[in-house]
């Protein structure tokens, strides 16, 4: 069974759930692997975690939350 891990800023639930169809039906598309046997795992990171041109995402980006006003 083969396992993805995505590795990103944090994601909605929607956001989640619109990757995980898309990204596991190409994946068992282009393969021999059924759908209900790939994994995907969503490893998010809060913008105070990550860091990119030496500055913590939550630096960069202040107002990186209010861009998912629904977010859980």
């Amino acid at each position: 069974m083969p396992v993805i891990t995505i590795q990103c800023l944090e994601l909605t639930k929607e956001q989640k759930e619109k990757l995980a169809d898309r990204i596991i039906t190409a994946f068992a598309e282009e393969t021999i692997v059924s759908a209900d046997k790939v994994y995907l795992f969503f490893d998010n990171y809060r913008p105070e975690d990550a860091a990119c041109d030496k500055k913590l995402f939550s630096e960069k980006y202040p107002n990186y939350y209010d861009m998912f006003p629904d977010k859980e």
